[in-house]
């Protein structure tokens, strides 16, 4: 798994809990003052352009919240019904928008 990330909020708390669910994760440093998630080679990743982004073999996530629940998935840190995102919801997740509370965020 690659996590990219730049030492913003939302990237911290990503790695964070990758750190703290010891997965084997590399850690991707995307240098957001010099553009590089301006590339085309970031925007396949994540067409919004913006980290953080896990990808994990096929699967490109990104949103902290969704990339957070996903490594607990991962980990098996939590019983699935307490984090609601699994690999099939995260793939809906990237179709729909950012999902919070089960709910669409408008």
């Amino acid at each position: 798994m690659n996590l990219y990330y730049y030492e913003t909020l939302n990237p911290r708390k990503a790695c964070a809990v990758a750190r703290y669910l010891n997965l084997p994760v590399e850690f991707v440093r995307v240098d957001l003052t010099r553009g590089e998630q301006k590339t085309p080679e970031f925007l396949a990743l994540n067409p919004n352009g913006k980290v953080p982004v896990l990808r994990d073999g096929d699967w490109s996530v990104w949103e902290a919240n969704a990339i957070m629940c996903y490594l607990s998935d991962e980990a098996k840190a939590m019983p699935r019904n307490k984090c609601f995102i699994s690999k099939l919801s995260v793939g809906a997740e990237k179709w729909c928008g950012s999902i919070r509370d089960g709910k669409r965020r408008l």
